[in-house]
């Protein structure tokens, strides 16, 4: 059996890095719990209405790009293709996207989004906002503003070793969503 203790870090904190209260071993742990909380809170605002909050990346991005294509949303969203077809596949059955062959390549097929799609995109925004605000309550401006210059800084930093790219040079897959989840 594996106690407590076992799974910490407080025992053998890895190399080099600092044995007192500065250290991040539930950094993956708190990062992801942020995360299902803010998917969470969400998918209880916008289910009501036929989306899900992992279609509102994919929704900004084609919005932004007004047509595109899987592999391209795919990188940018730094979704996995078989993922992204998936979730296309879903959007384009609730009439939230329409895919077209590109006359230039037919292999190729363009992803726009519909009105209805545009509609969801602004809902989804306000309702991003609101679990935004909720998620921030009683934190200042300098502290939010602290907490996703450092997110960002780590995203980079992992980033730089998953895709061996510079970021200072030319950003990373955090660059074109925005610093900011709901920006």
């Amino acid at each position: 059996m594996t106690s407590d203790s076992d799974l910490s870090f407080d025992d053998h904190p890895p190399a080099g890095r600092p044995t007192g209260p500065v250290r991040a071993p539930g950094l993956g742990f708190l990062t992801a719990r942020l995360t299902r909380q803010i998917v969470w809170r969400l998918a209880s605002k916008t289910t009501d209405y036929g989306v899900m909050p992992a279609q509102f990346p994919v929704l900004r991005m084609v919005y932004r790009l007004q047509t595109s294509t899987q592999a391209e949303l795919a990188r940018l969203c730094d979704i996995e293709q078989p993922s992204m077809a998936a979730t296309l596949n879903r959007m384009e059955k609730s009439g939230l996207i329409r895919r077209v062959v590109d006359e230039g390549d037919g292999r190729r097929r363009l992803v726009s989004l519909t009105p209805h799609g545009e509609e969801m995109l602004h809902r989804m925004t306000r309702d991003a906002h609101d679990v935004y605000d909720e998620a921030v309550e009683g934190l200042s401006d300098s502290e939010i503003e602290q907490f996703l210059a450092l997110c960002v800084r780590m995203a980079d930093n992992l980033e730089r070793l998953r895709y061996g790219r510079d970021q200072e040079a030319g950003g990373g897959a955090t660059e074109p969503m925005g610093s900011t989840p709901f920006a």
